[in-house]
């Protein structure tokens, strides 16, 4: 099963959404500096305020790290402890505590989906706005 997964990462979908979320990343870690240029900018040489700078930092800094942290996920370099590689010398039992791992790590992406959709059904009806720039 484990293999399965593997395999399922060479696939165009998989590539497709690898390539997706590398430009994403890109595209934020390009606009966070964009920001934090412009205020520097504005503050020290044109001596006005960006007002809301932090309000917009914050934003592109949330996707940031949450598309940061899928890229991880994705590449499965986060930092972890596999202890089992080191005990477990039965290659079919480790590909099946990979595999259960895998699932738990599915059911937990699965879970997170609902409650993100959930959350912004709420954000949509209560329509929260920020104080700065009202976002």
């Amino acid at each position: 099963m484990y293999e399965k997964v593997k395999n399922f990462q060479h696939s165009k979908f998989w590539k497709f959404g690898e390539n997706l979320n590398s430009l994403l990343l890109m595209f934020f870690g390009v606009a966070a500096t964009a920001v934090i240029f412009g205020a520097v900018v504005a503050r020290y040489i044109l001596h006005k305020d960006l007002y809301g700078n932090e309000e917009i930092i914050l934003l592109i800094a949330w996707w940031l790290y949450f598309i940061g942290a899928m890229n991880g996920s994705m590449e499965d370099s986060q930092i972890k402890a596999e202890m089992m590689d080191i005990f477990i010398q039965n290659h079919k039992v480790l590909m099946k505590i990979k595999a259960v791992a895998k699932l738990i790590e599915g059911v937990v992406f699965a879970a997170s989906a609902v409650l993100s959709a959930n959350l912004v059904q709420l954000n949509m009806i209560k329509m929260p706005k920020t104080t700065a720039l009202k976002i």
